[in-house]
């Protein structure tokens, strides 16, 4: 079975509004400035989903770890 693109991309963007949450929050500790803490959760959250989703489509292209679905079920 293999992961098309679209679904690649939805739990790319799931996750990344999770970690922004994070990753504001600790910036704002840190900073103590709301709108540095925006720019900071911005800025690296959309790094790492671009090189998440990279990663997502690498490993589709990885068979290691695969099995094939159990046909007697």
């Amino acid at each position: 079975m293999k992961e098309t693109r679209t679904r690649s991309l939805v739990k790319s963007l799931t996750w990344r509004a999770i970690a922004l949450s994070i990753t504001y929050l600790a910036a704002w500790l840190f900073t103590g400035s709301l709108e540095m803490s925006l720019l900071i959760a911005i800025v690296a959250n959309l790094i790492k989903t671009i090189v998440y989703y990279l990663l997502e489509r690498v490993f589709q292209r990885v068979t290691w770890g695969l099995e094939e679905p159990d046909s007697t079920a």
